[in-house]
């Protein structure tokens, strides 16, 4: 069950540009202000991964809240996951911001073999951002990579915050063609009392082979694990599937919602 919280965490996550030449595959993190929050750009309209068009690709990128602990500075356990068949190395950048897009709180390394945090940014330095370094891009699983980080809040701090993320899914051909650029945010809420909750986006209610929509979907696209769109839906709330794995890509206005899906 997601939580709701009395802050808005932003997180954001971009994957810097991969290039590979005869020594290999340099990777440095994501630039800077690249996280898709207020103010900011993602990879895919900044040059280094803007072959196609942001949130258009099959895979998706997601952030989790892994516990609900929020009193005083005590951290809160997050984990990071871009996914997309058939890519080779994997990327992101995230920033914490409340809600006159300020930096709040504290960005903790919890895996210092793959991941960075970069501070005082000229033009930003009221933000504080974490991202992958040279050891994060590659993952053991295949069609998928995570990051496990932390965040800590201000003392005594109660309100809304928002984590912006960006990621990239990369073919690793030493160029930006193939691609794939992914956003989200993740809105929190910090209570005094020490329980927070995400703020839930609209719930699917999935009901053995049927999934249920909070309200009426402009357009609802699935696809199977390849990439391939197997059955595409528009001003339906509900959607019957067969058994398998799928990414259900929802559109609604501007809003483009993508999930994984089991159904048994």
């Amino acid at each position: 069950m997601k939580n709701k919280v009395l802050g808005l965490l932003v997180v954001s996550f971009c994957l810097v540009i991969l290039t590979a030449g005869v020594a290999g595959v340099q990777t440095t993190g994501a630039p800077p202000a690249h996280t898709g929050a207020p103010g900011e750009m993602t990879c895919a309209v900044s040059g280094c991964h803007s072959d196609h068009v942001l949130n258009e690709g099959s895979g998706s990128i997601s952030i989790e809240v892994l516990n609900n602990r929020s009193v005083n500075d005590e951290l809160i356990d997050l984990k990071v996951i871009v996914e997309e068949v058939n890519k080779i190395r994997y990327g992101f950048e995230l920033v914490v911001l409340d809600e006159e897009g300020n930096g709040i709180g504290e960005l903790v390394i919890a895996d210092e073999e793959r991941t960075q945090i970069m501070r005082n940014v000229a033009g930003v330095e009221n933000r504080e951002y974490i991202t992958y370094n040279a050891n994060g891009t590659l993952s053991d699983v295949e069609g998928s990579n995570e990051w496990m980080l932390q965040w800590r809040r201000p003392e005594s701090f109660e309100g809304k915050v928002i984590f912006y993320a960006a990621g990239v899914a990369s073919n690793n051909d030493a160029t930006d063609d193939g691609d794939e650029t992914y956003s989200t945010q993740l809105n929190y809420e910090v209570r005094s009392t020490g329980i927070s909750e995400v703020e839930d986006q609209g719930k699917w209610i999935i009901l053995n082979n049927v999934i249920r929509f909070p309200e009426i979907q402009d357009n609802v696209e699935v696809f199977d694990l390849s990439g391939r769109m197997v059955e595409s839906h528009f001003d339906i709330d509900e959607l019957t599937l067969n058994t398998g794995i799928y990414i259900v890509r929802v559109h609604l206005g501007e809003e483009v919602i993508r999930r994984k899906i089991f159904i048994q």
